[in-house]
């Protein structure tokens, strides 16, 4: 499974601009700030997720529904419920994914995790990495009491558009939508939990008897 980076919109909202008096720039800058603030308090959280890729040139739909319990650096523990039951562990120096039905689980270096997740830490944290995006015009295409709605757009070339929606509860990305020439991914987060209480042991994966191991070197 290759990891899709994460993206949030509310599909109801049109794009009005309203800033209450201050500049695009302004504006943005303030939403970066407090972004990297308030992420910098995250030691633990929690959320559940639904994720829909939608694959343009055939109309596919494919749902993705599960929750994430995370300990900061690189602590998580995945639960997924659609498309099929899966299980992923990582303890920062090890990935298990572990499939209930067949009994089978698959250990990976952590170096892999996001590759092979499908949905990862960027859920939470990958709005932190918008001031980062230097080649691509930022806008904010809305403001209402619940968030911010920005517009990022690549300068040149044909790149990945990004809408996201920043929650002024939470200060994270609560909603987003990734598209390319191929595929449209939009994700929604829900039961957010900042620094919720999270035991370690949840994030130490006990192989199942008779399961079949697939290691990778």
């Amino acid at each position: 499974m290759k990891i899709t980076k994460i993206g949030l919109v509310f599909l109801s909202l049109t794009f009005l601009i309203s800033i209450q008096g201050f500049s695009q720039s302004e504006t943005i800058s303030h939403i970066l700030k407090k972004l990297e603030t308030e992420r910098r308090k995250i030691e633990t959280g929690s959320f559940d997720f639904q994720q829909k890729i939608l694959i343009k040139a055939t109309l596919e739909e494919k749902l993705i529904t599960g929750s994430i319990k995370f300990r900061v650096p690189d602590k998580l523990y995945a639960e997924y419920i659609q498309p099929y039951s899966q299980i992923i562990v990582c303890n920062g120096k090890k990935v298990w994914f572990y499939l209930p039905d067949y009994n089978q689980v698959s250990i990976q270096s952590v170096g892999r995790l996001e590759e092979l997740m499908g949905v990862n830490l960027g859920l939470f944290f990958w709005a932190a990495k918008i001031g980062e995006l230097e080649d691509y015009t930022k806008e904010v295409v809305e403001e209402r009491n619940e968030g911010y709605k920005i517009k990022l757009v690549p300068e040149v070339g044909n790149g990945v558009e990004i809408v996201l929606v920043v929650s002024k509860e939470h200060w994270v990305p609560v909603e987003t939508e990734v598209s390319n020439s191929y595929t449209v991914v939009s994700t929604r987060l829900e039961n957010i939990v900042k620094n919720a209480e999270v035991n370690d042991e949840i994030f130490e994966f006990e192989i199942p008897l008779e399961a079949q191991v697939f290691e990778s070197p």
